[in-house]
């Protein structure tokens, strides 16, 4: 319930109409891509995604974006849960 309520506030915000009736992953992606770090943030301490969905999704939303510079900070913050070879593969595809 407080999910639905999460994504009804975004599509709100945004006017964009892609929230609501998502997993907490895919809201996560959408907040990425659409450019709500903040709201993506709130999220996943609202919600506690695995810390390896987490960076799966943010991997592959930075990618869609080709958000390269970024991709590289997001892998430098800290050590990774799932490893560092998700971030070459990811780049690598795209």
């Amino acid at each position: 319930l407080k999910l639905i309520e999460f994504q009804l506030d975004l599509e709100e915000k945004t006017g964009e109409t892609c929230f609501v009736d998502k997993s907490l992953l895919d809201t996560i992606y959408a907040c990425l891509t659409l450019g709500l770090s903040a709201d993506s943030e709130k999220a996943r301490y609202t919600f506690k995604p695995s810390e390896a969905s987490f960076y799966r999704t943010k991997i592959k939303a930075l990618c869609k974006l080709q958000a390269w510079d970024e991709l590289r900070r997001f892998a430098d913050e800290k050590r990774s849960p799932i490893g560092y070879s998700p971030f070459a593969e990811a780049r690598l595809e795209n």
